[in-house]
């Protein structure tokens, strides 16, 4: 299947829903999410099928959740009335208020069961492990009852992981999943052999009748409406050594169908996308032009405060039928986003206007100085529908030919129809062709065009001091980029935790401020938040680490990802 995703021009992966999770996310209950996240980039980033369902015999693990708003959490902690449960459950969960709202958040295996987990101590591992399923089956009984009792919907308390994945595909059904359905003729008088666990869910070495009633709710009152494609296998045949094994002949049969029946289906899929999206995802001026916007799109999500610099860039074309300029600051100090927020400004406030967007280096067709024009160009030409000049496009094969060409394409913008061309971070051209020095770019523009670049200051990059000689003596307005002022720092990190549903305590807000203002550049402020982000609001202080400098902060993350 992947060789054929390569012959239509697609990437095929596959994102198995029980592989890839780690001890650390066992201990911290971060399965469902796991899986739940990595379901959602599926259909986000598919073109075709983004689901495919293997539900069979088997209900599978139904853990509670590990997070609970406080609100619900006061109703079912009101209808529990034995002091041991009470015990047990205010033992194992704490409220943290950095969530918005409050919630009450499941704690860390290993925090009361201290050889959870303990590679080194494989005995005590296993012994902590079966003290934990303890714990764990009491609390579920506990919440069970509770949100039963409190009427509350009790569905999150009872469903498996399997089943919340499958519900996920109601939330975005642009291609149907596909259901290969698997039934064991049998299966359920078949208890007492090894393998049956894994087939059908098991209890005290009985049938779980709760199990299969829960999955018989799925399979006719949910799955029906996901108007799934499905594929019905039935099975007589059984192994008790291993339930399903190649070396029974029905078994081999029903495996080379299943497998015949999954490629097929995936190829189909496959056409059908490319069937659609193939004259699209040719066009190379689209798709390089649509990845910058995608990224502006992205920046000013993430975009918050700096009000003055960001009315200083807005105002800088304000009354002027034509102009350039140039943002520069240190690495960190926040170009991109500013020049993302300055275009999509530029795009509200003036929807006639054409905005060409480039983020340098992001992308390989931005790298190149020569690559880069000539996308510029293209893109221009396109817009304005100026068959002459792409025709003369396609005879420019030198950066030099394309430089000439640049005045051309800036003249056609007008009063009604203005063209802005924003570059940002020309420090990242490649110095192949001398594209550093900037000689492409015009000196003057026509009515109706403007120019909005921004560059690291530093001469090692050549960018600037070529800027500098090109738009000195008025012919271009130069705006530093400054560090993060006071007043802006607040704003921006209690702005930035409310956008992901967080906020902090006293303590640690002020914590997070110290640092940010010792390093007060926005990528340090971003990689501060998304530490800060993960703090429950029961943690010390003098345990949220945050070091003192961007590179220091890069240096812990590797580290942290080598542990």
């Amino acid at each position: 299947i992947q060789e054929y995703a390569k012959s239509l021009g697609y990437d095929f992966q596959i994102a198995e829903m029980r592989w890839g999770v780690t001890a650390a996310n066992a201990d911290n209950h971060e399965h469902a999410r796991l899986c739940m996240d990595e379901i959602r980039a599926c259909q986000a980033q598919s073109e075709g099928i983004s689901f495919v369902s293997l539900y069979a015999q088997k209900y599978g693990f139904c853990p509670f959740p590990a997070i609970i708003d406080s609100t619900e959490f006061a109703k079912l902690r009101a209808q529990i009335k034995a002091p041991a449960d009470l015990s047990l459950l205010d033992t194992w969960f704490h409220e943290d208020k950095n969530s918005i709202p409050p919630s009450h958040v499941l704690d860390a295996i290993s925090k009361h069961i201290v050889d959870y987990g303990n590679e080194k101590k494989p005995e005590a591992s296993a012994a902590a492990a079966n003290e934990w399923w303890g714990v764990f089956g009491r609390l579920q009984k506990i919440l069970l009852d509770a949100a039963r009792a409190a009427g509350v919907d009790v569905r999150p308390y009872e469903q498996s992981v399997t089943e919340e994945e499958t519900r996920t595909c109601e939330l975005r059904n642009v291609h149907p999943p596909v259901w290969f359905c698997r039934e064991i003729v049998g299966l359920d008088g078949r208890v007492s052999s090894p393998p049956a666990k894994l087939f059908i869910d098991i209890k005290d070495g009985k049938i779980d009748a709760s199990a299969q009633d829960l999955l018989k709710r799925l399979r006719t009152q949910f799955m029906p409406k996901l108007k799934l494609r499905t594929f019905n296998y039935k099975l007589q045949e059984w192994s008790d050594e291993f339930g399903i094994h190649p070396s029974v002949p029905e078994h081999a049969s029903y495996l080379r169908q299943i497998t015949n029946d999954f490629t097929t289906v995936m190829k189909e899929s496959l056409e059908t996308a490319a069937r659609t999206a193939n004259q699209l995802r040719k066009d190379e001026e689209y798709v390089e032009a649509a990845s910058h916007a995608r990224m502006a799109r992205e920046r000013c999500k993430a975009f918050h405060g700096r009000a003055v610099i960001v009315q200083q860039v807005s105002d800088i074309f304000k009354g002027k039928t034509s102009g350039i300029a140039v943002l520069h600051g240190v690495s960190g100090s926040g170009k991109t986003s500013l020049l993302a927020k300055a275009a999509m400004c530029i795009s509200d406030h003036q929807p006639n206007a054409t905005v060409v967007l480039r983020f340098i280096g992001t992308t390989a067709n931005s790298t190149s100085a020569r690559m880069l024009l000539s996308s510029v160009l293209r893109q221009i030409g396109r817009v304005y529908e100026d068959e002459a000049l792409l025709s003369k496009l396609d005879a420019a094969h030198t950066l030099t030919d394309l430089g000439g060409l640049f005045p051309a394409f800036l003249a056609l913008a007008t009063a009604q129809r203005p063209l802005y061309v924003v570059l940002d971070s020309l420090d990242q051209l490649s110095p192949i062709e001398s594209g550093r020095a900037l000689r492409w770019l015009p000196a003057a523009l026509p009515p109706h065009a403007f120019l909005l670049l921004s560059s690291l200051p530093e001469a090692q990059y050549q960018t600037f001091p070529a800027l500098d000689a090109k738009y000195c003596a008025g012919r271009g307005a130069f705006v530093e980029v400054p560090a993060l002022t006071e007043a802006d720092i607040p704003t921006i990190v209690t702005e930035s935790l409310r956008a992901k549903n967080r906020t902090l305590s006293h303590e640690q807000l002020n914590h997070v401020l110290k640092a940010v203002r010792a390093c007060p550049l926005p990528l340090y402020i971003h990689m501060a938040i998304a530490r800060a982000v993960a703090w429950p609001s029961t943690v010390a202080v003098s345990a949220c680490h945050l070091q003192p400098t961007i590179a220091d902060m890069i240096t812990d993350l590797f580290s942290a990802l080598e542990a």
